[in-house]
């Protein structure tokens, strides 16, 4: 269902990778974890991110993008 929105946000060079995962049952994250993937492509700190996703999720990488160097305000979120 995603398709055609990909196809429009890449025509205006918007940069968008899908991640998933999953929790087994001891809780364990198996797959990509979106904000660590993103930490992993992330190559200025003047890089402003929207992030969706959990609360927990979102804290952890602005933490972590203000670790490497980044502003914390640069990353908002959808709460």
């Amino acid at each position: 269902p995603l398709e055609g929105d990909l196809k429009r946000y890449q025509a205006r060079r918007i940069d968008v990778h899908l991640h998933f995962s999953t929790v087994d049952a001891k809780g364990v994250i198996h797959g990509a974890q979106a904000h660590l993937a993103l930490l992993d492509r992330i190559k200025d700190t003047n890089a402003f991110v929207v992030a969706v996703g959990q609360p927990e999720m979102v804290e952890e990488l602005r933490a972590k993008f203000v670790k490497l160097g980044g502003k914390a305000e640069d990353v908002v979120s959808n709460y």
